[in-house]
C-alpha cells in the first residue's frame, strides 16, 4: 500500500515531464509513445512493463539490445544514459505489479529456458539491489569484460 501511495505521488509530480516526453516522442518518432513487453513477475503472473519506446518501430535486431545499437534513436539514448525511460514503470507500481525495490521482472522467455524460480517468489521491482549499489553497470563490467 505504501508503494502505490508513494508511486502516486511520484506520478503526479513528474506528470509535466511525463507530458513534454510524451510529446517530444510523439513529434520526434510518432506512435507508440510507450513501448510494453510481456514479464514474469512473482508467483510467475504475467504482466506488461512499461517503459518509454527508445527504439525505431518496426526494426528487426538481436532480442538484447548491444552497446552503440542502431535501432536505438537519439532521444531514446538520452532517456536510456538518464534512465528516464523506466519512469512509466511507476505505473506498475500503481498497477501492484512491480514493488520500488526487488529482483528486475525477467522475460517469459528467459524464464522459461533458466531457473527463475527463486525470483518467482518476490515481487519484482523498478529498481534492483545490485542497480543501487552499482548505479555505472558498464563500468563495472568492463572490467570484467562484459562491455567493449
Amino acid at each position: 500500500m505504501l508503494n502505490k501511495f508513494f508511486a502516486l505521488i511520484i506520478l503526479i509530480s513528474l506528470t509535466p515531464l511525463f507530458l513534454f516526453i510524451s510529446i517530444l516522442l510523439f513529434i520526434s518518432q510518432g506512435r507508440p509513445i510507450f513501448f510494453s513487453q510481456r514479464r514474469v513477475g512473482k508467483n510467475h503472473a504475467i504482466f506488461y512493463l512499461y517503459k518509454f519506446r527508445t527504439m525505431k518501430n518496426n526494426i528487426n535486431g538481436p532480442e538484447i539490445t548491444e552497446k552503440n545499437d542502431k535501432r536505438i534513436t537519439a532521444i531514446g539514448k538520452v532517456l536510456r544514459k538518464s534512465k528516464i525511460d523506466e519512469l512509466p514503470q511507476i505505473i506498475n507500481i500503481l498497477i501492484g505489479n512491480l514493488n520500488f525495490v526487488g529482483p528486475r521482472p525477467e522475460v517469459e522467455k528467459f524464464v522459461n529456458e533458466y531457473d527463475f524460480s527463486f525470483l518467482n517468489k518476490i515481487k519484482p521491482g523498478l529498481t534492483d539491489f545490485s542497480s543501487i549499489l552499482f548505479s555505472r553497470e558498464e563500468i563495472l563490467l568492463s572490467k570484467f569484460g562484459g562491455v567493449d
